[in-house]
């Protein structure tokens, strides 16, 4: 039996009500996201869709996710710091 991929445009349409009932709003100009895990990799996404509530404490990164070595990606993380 072959499995047909099922789209999910309800769920992600349930998921934006939701957020939008959060307040989230939408911050442009990001074009990287690195988060640092606990074994020393870092989750790196490349121009993302962030989307943010201070208020409902609620972040949202949307986009392609890539697991990476720190090693790869320190020089340009040091570049970000500045003098």
């Amino acid at each position: 039996k072959i499995a047909k991929h099922q789209s999910h445009g309800a769920d992600d349409k349930q998921l934006q009500a939701q957020l939008k009932r959060l307040g989230v709003n939408t911050i442009p100009g990001i074009e990287e996201v690195n988060m640092f895990r606990e074994d020393g990799s870092v989750l790196h996404f490349a121009a993302p869709r962030v989307q943010a509530s201070v208020a409902a404490n609620t972040y949202v990164v949307a986009g392609h996710g890539e697991t990476k070595g720190l090693q790869e990606l320190l020089p340009g993380i040091i570049n970000q710091l500045g003098p």
